[in-house]
């Protein structure tokens, strides 16, 4: 009995079609922050130039997935088989050999989708598995930097379904290390290695001052609550609005924060006070609603707002929980409580 590909992926035509559209709007600076900062969420040209040919009418090759020994039974190991033989049969030394187009594109997506899935791999393991496919294809430089390029648009680029930034760090690590790459590029690695590692689940969340209405000021550690969410948003952004819907109809959250379990500090991390005051209303009064005076939060990069809406909860003592998740991560995890 042979171990196939479709028994194994979980990824979805749809995953796939979303991926595919990301990349093509994403140089727009659409999707779903309105408000990213400069340069980031947009997709590199090798990876644009990927994706885009996936509806390329011919292709060198299909992409050669491995087959799994039939000795192998216990379906954990056949999974971990294939992902560590997943680029066996590629050479990555010659791009005329290299599968092109929606082969090799679809095929780098579910092996990113399968490698951080910690339900299957832990993620030491997937830390691993990730910077080996990186040294096979440091072989060439060209082909180095379009599966780099992949790895930054499938987790870091905040549109993406699958963005962690805990997958994108042993990818930087990498590249810091690759002697394929400049000096230039490789400082550019550790500089996003140093954005990218802060305010991880587990260290404490970064203090800093934050200002309200009527120019009171306190701190983010200062305040007192089991949980605190932090968000960082912006009047007129529409993502910031759908996020507010959300948060302001979830039960859950109503109830945390009426019990004093869960504050919300949102925060305005931008220049533009008049449009802040404007928006008071729009902002639920059982939130903090704050701006960040001289705007220290962008300026000292405390935090890596590569994109707006973000949001982090917080514990009691302000260790992160959860860094840049998404509403229904919020919501489950306090669910779980």
């Amino acid at each position: 009995m042979t171990f196939h590909i479709d028994s194994f992926f979980s990824a979805s035509v749809a995953l796939w079609a979303a991926v595919c559209c990301l990349v093509m709007a994403s140089c727009g600076g659409g999707g779903k922050h309105a408000h990213g900062t400069a340069g980031a969420g947009t997709a590199s040209a090798s990876a644009e130039a990927v994706v885009s040919s996936a509806g390329a009418e011919t292709e060198k090759a299909a992409f050669p997935y491995p087959v799994v020994p039939q000795m192998l039974t216990d379906e954990l190991e056949k999974q971990l088989y294939f992902l560590e033989h997943y680029w066996d049969g590629v050479d990555f030394s010659d791009t005329l050999k290299l599968p092109e187009g929606g082969a090799l594109a679809e095929a780098f997506y579910q092996y990113a989708e399968a490698v951080s899935d910690v339900r299957i791999v832990p993620y030491v393991t997937a830390c691993e598995l990730l910077q080996g496919m990186l040294e096979k294809a440091s072989a060439d430089t060209f082909v180095y930097r379009k599966f780099t390029g992949l790895c930054k648009q499938v987790y870091y680029d905040a549109n993406s379904p699958l963005e962690n930034d805990e997958y994108y760090i042993p990818v930087l690590q990498h590249e810091i290390a690759c002697q394929v790459l400049t000096t230039s590029q490789r400082n550019k690695a550790n500089y996003e290695l140093s954005l990218v590692s802060r305010n991880r689940p587990g260290m404490k969340a970064a203090d800093f001052t934050y200002t309200l209405v009527f120019g009171s000021s306190s701190r983010l550690h200062q305040l007192k609550a089991d949980y605190t969410l932090l968000l960082f948003h912006n009047p007129g952004c529409h993502a910031c609005e759908e996020l507010h819907a959300q948060l302001e109809e979830s039960v859950l959250l109503k109830d945390m924060i009426l019990n004093g379990k869960l504050k919300v500090l949102a925060v305005f991390p931008d220049e533009e006070l008049k449009e802040w005051y404007d928006y008071q209303p729009q902002v639920p009064g059982t939130w903090i609603n704050a701006y960040d005076k001289g705007t220290v939060v962008r300026q000292q990069e405390l935090y890596d707002l590569k994109a707006i809406p973000m949001m982090y909860l917080l514990d009691y003592q302000k260790n992160v929980l959860l860094k840049d998740c998404r509403f229904r991560q919020l919501e489950d995890y306090l669910l779980a409580l």
